[in-house]
């Protein structure tokens, strides 16, 4: 109990100093160039929070505050799973904005995510903290987005395997597989991690449909509302970023259109910039998954691999910099020791997030 009060306030005190941190950059950029959004709906969030504030829900934040608010009314929605919003409709009962509500639920998923990244990794814990609130894209962990609480499902998940207390994680993987569609990949992980035990404990394999309820009840929904179980798949194209709408694009081809956007697409522009990070993220990614094979569990390698390469039937890797986050603690898990080049590493990182960060708070998409 001293140990988790003392981790609750050492989370709290961190995360405090990175949101305030940042929401004070969003505050001047706000102030000094102003917000130009280049997405819908952004008169929804400065109807609820001032524009300095209002930042932490642009793009798909508009989307979530929108669904709490009206649920699936507009062709499109369906691309965002029904957990998060669902949350966010219910803190939104105690009196708070929609708005105050979606960074309520990411803040405390956030500090709670640094919480059982003490308790699975240990010694390497801090390192890996200091990677993952530093990374590029970690603003999103404070957004209205979905990042710091699949991150916490995630971690609990595979906090909950380790310790065999294998119902409470397919209660967690159910939860997780409402909330993104790579929350499913969970009950592949742990089908893995019972496997060993079903000839003896054949009733385990009534935890796998259990792990998929979020998943297979969002289906169910989609196809009594709109008489289309695979509803999230079938919008992904008015999405735009080069996404496919149920055809399966295939690695090699997904790799090609990047290397197209290099020869054709000026190096000066924005649209080069963020295919270059996009790309660069995955193959970092598949290099550190090399990296740990023989380090971690089969079920958390499965749950990487499968989490670094759905992404990619979509035919984009536009999302994978913001995906990253939740891979990151397994990713970087062995290398995680503090020298030389993980100062050089954290300070190009930082720099990294200013950049990208001030580029999202002016209304421009980076992931």
């Amino acid at each position: 109990m001293k140990k988790f009060s003392h981790l609750t306030f050492s989370s709290l005190l961190i995360i405090s100093v990175w949101w305030i941190g940042l929401s004070g950059l969003a505050n001047y950029i706000v102030r000094r160039f102003g917000v130009s959004p280049t997405f819908p709906y952004y008169h929804l969030i400065i109807e609820q929070a001032h524009p300095t504030q209002a930042v932490w829900a642009h793009f798909d934040g508009t989307h979530y505050l929108k669904l709490a608010e009206h649920g699936y009314v507009d062709v499109g929605t369906q691309a965002f799973f029904p957990v998060y919003p669902l949350l966010i409709r219910t803190f939104h009962l105690t009196g708070l904005s929609y708005f105050a509500a979606g960074q309520l639920i990411s803040l405390i998923s956030l500090v709670l995510s640094l919480i059982c990244l003490h308790y699975l990794f240990g010694k390497c814990a801090r390192i890996i903290i200091g990677v993952l609130l530093l990374f590029p894209t970690s603003f999103f962990l404070g957004a209205v987005y979905t990042e710091s609480l699949f991150l916490l499902e995630t971690l609990l998940f595979f906090l909950l395997l380790k310790q065999q207390k294998f119902f409470l994680a397919a209660l967690i993987a159910a939860i997780a597989s409402g909330t993104r569609l790579v929350g499913a990949l969970l009950a592949v992980s742990l089908f893995v991690s019972i496997w060993p035990m079903l000839k003896s404990r054949k009733l385990y394999l009534l935890l796998l449909p259990i792990a998929l309820t979020g998943l297979l009840s969002y289906m169910y929904f989609l196809w009594s509302r709109f008489h289309d179980p695979l509803a999230f798949i079938h919008v992904q194209s008015m999405f735009g970023a080069g996404r496919s709408s149920g055809e399966i694009i295939l690695l090699p081809q997904v790799i090609y259109r990047y290397f197209k956007i290099f020869l054709t697409v000026s190096p000066l522009t924005l649209v080069f910039g963020r295919a270059v990070l996009e790309l660069a993220v995955f193959l970092a990614g598949l290099y550190y998954l090399w990296r740990v094979k023989f380090k971690i569990p089969v079920a958390v390698l499965v749950y990487l691999l499968g989490s670094l390469l759905l992404p990619t039937f979509s035919g984009s890797l536009s999302s994978l910099p913001r995906y990253a986050l939740i891979l990151l603690p397994w990713l970087i898990s062995s290398a995680a020791k503090f020298n030389a080049k993980t100062t050089l590493y954290l300070s190009l990182s930082f720099t990294g997030l200013l950049l990208l960060f001030s580029l999202f708070v002016r209304g421009q998409f980076v992931a």
